[in-house]
């Protein structure tokens, strides 16, 4: 429907190469000798680093401590380099795998749960007799039963941007979105909170809507997301659709073909106020699955190809994630510029190092799989933001004028 983001497509799941709620702390310079400044900005609780092909080591020193509780850790460099992190708390584990050519700064934060609080009332439109209305705050939504009916939803906390939307039935059956509501900044700290909401002329929008179409085995999704990070889905029953008013440029429009068979998808990330209304086509039919890599559940694993055509954006990464008997999640981040012609790559032993333990390091795993993540951006340009989305249990930053290619694989 026109509420939040369908979870068959978009499931909330592992987080990014998992740098979930941090972005840049600041872009690459250059030391006197000409060297790179490799820039780590970090809350984990065990930190390692690799030169090149030298030997990992942990005797790094803070360069600043961050106001949020973050330290900052600079090192001249230039090349191949790696960067280990593990938060004790969420037993997981993460290794970058990248060349200064394609990023110097490593942004990290351990993924803390953030708290959530209830947020209901009434949602009543005055002007219409919708058959009911979608409301929707942060990554969570309902759906009122009728007109004046109650909706309750458990966003986490933080400075969120509501959004209500009447709908409608037609005579075919097909849902009608009638017009877009938005309350933005809306300070919500807790606790639960009583918000009836009011749909008017003057503090409602018109929408306009288009067709949606697909290729054979494509499914086809849009989605508004606001300044503050609250999803709603912007299409329904083959059209999408964007208020006529009422966006800002930090808004984002994005536009999802997924095959859930071949396990691939693309996305079109747009400004909301700059995307191109017309009808839309999605296809990921050229997009090829990926196949053949296999993991020895040991240290090592082989064949970590993906063949792109000349149709694909350029390859960016691997990423590998492992789940271990244990509950450990662990997680890869390969860059291609780093990966080079390699095929084959074994996880580094890191556990004479303050921090790391061997049992951590993907020796029982349970589940093994691998992505290949092409983009018209670059990994530097990635980690400049922190909002994301999750598409196959990863997650995709989200920059304007931005387009996604993922193809997935499970070993195992």
């Amino acid at each position: 429907m026109f509420s939040h983001f369908t979870r068959t497509a978009i499931a909330a799941a592992y987080v990014l190469l998992s740098v979930t709620g941090c972005g840049s702390s600041g872009g690459s310079s250059s030391t006197a000798s000409g060297a790179t400044t490799i820039r780590i900005v970090t809350d984990a609780d065990a930190l390692a680093f690799q030169q090149g092909n030298e030997a990992w080591r942990d005797n790094l020193s803070v360069t600043k401590t961050l106001a949020d509780g973050q330290k900052e850790y600079d090192i001249a460099y230039t090349g191949r380099y790696g960067v280990a992190l593990h938060c004790t708390q969420q037993n997981y584990s993460i290794i970058f795998q990248l060349d200064t050519s394609e990023s110097s700064t490593v942004p990290f934060r351990c993924d803390q749960d953030t708290p959530t609080a209830q947020i209901s009332g009434t949602a009543t439109d005055t002007t219409d007799t919708p058959d009911g209305i979608a409301v929707a705050m942060g990554r969570d939504y309902d759906i009122t039963a009728s007109n004046g009916a109650t909706y309750t939803m458990s966003p986490q906390k933080g400075l969120r941007d509501l959004v209500a939307v009447p709908l409608k039935k037609d005579s075919n059956g097909n849902v009608i979105p009638l017009r877009f509501h938005i309350e933005r900044g809306i300070s919500f700290t807790g606790p639960d909170l009583s918000h009836n909401i009011t749909l008017t002329a003057a503090n409602t929008t018109p929408v306009s809507g288009y067709l949606l179409q697909t290729t054979a085995n494509t499914t086809g999704e849009a989605l508004l997301i606001t300044a503050n990070d609250t999803f709603f889905t912007a299409a329904i029953d083959g059209k999408w659709y964007l208020p006529q008013s009422g966006l800002i440029d930090e808004d984002l429009f994005v536009f999802v073909g997924t095959d859930t068979a071949r396990k691939v998808a693309a996305l079109d990330i747009s400004a909301a106020t700059a995307v191109t209304q017309t009808d839309k086509t999605l296809d990921v039919s050229y997009i090829n699955t990926f196949a053949g890599v296999t993991y020895d559940n040991s240290a090592t694993f082989a064949n970590v190809h993906y063949n792109t055509t000349a149709q694909n954006l350029p390859l960016r990464a691997y990423l590998i994630q492992l789940e271990e008997n244990t509950g450990s999640r662990f997680e890869i981040v390969l860059s291609s510029k780093w990966a080079g012609d390699t095929q084959t790559y074994t996880i580094p032993n890191l556990s004479t190092l303050n921090g790391f333990q061997k049992s951590w390091l993907g020796a029982q795993a349970k589940k093994a799989e691998i992505r290949a993540l092409m983009s018209n951006r670059t990994i530097g340009e990635m980690f400049t933001t922190k909002r994301y989305l999750n598409l196959y249990e990863s997650a995709l930053f989200l920059l304007p004028d931005t387009r996604y290619e993922v193809a997935a694989e499970e070993i195992f």
